[in-house]
């Protein structure tokens, strides 16, 4: 995942040091959004046995969420 400067950067850069520390799951059903997203602390506890990746970040809008789509939902190849 490559990280540039942006108001989000510590973010994605985090992204990329956990897929570092761990590969990305096969077929992941992917939250996606803004600080909704990033802040739900018990995803993993409301999907039990879905295999989830959460790239919620900051505060983030619409059209930021687009903007960063090849970066953050792309590689993660989600199933839904």
């Amino acid at each position: 995942m490559r990280v540039s400067k942006s108001t989000f950067a510590a973010e994605f850069y985090a992204f990329a040091e956990g897929e570092a520390e761990r590969p990305l799951p096969r077929d992941p059903v992917l939250f996606y959004g803004s600080s909704s997203m990033r802040l739900w602390s018990t995803l993993a506890e409301d999907f039990p046995g879905v295999t989830l990746v959460n790239r919620g970040f900051g505060g983030s809008t619409l059209a930021e969420c687009a903007a960063e789509m090849e970066r953050l939902v792309f590689p993660v190849q989600p199933r839904a």
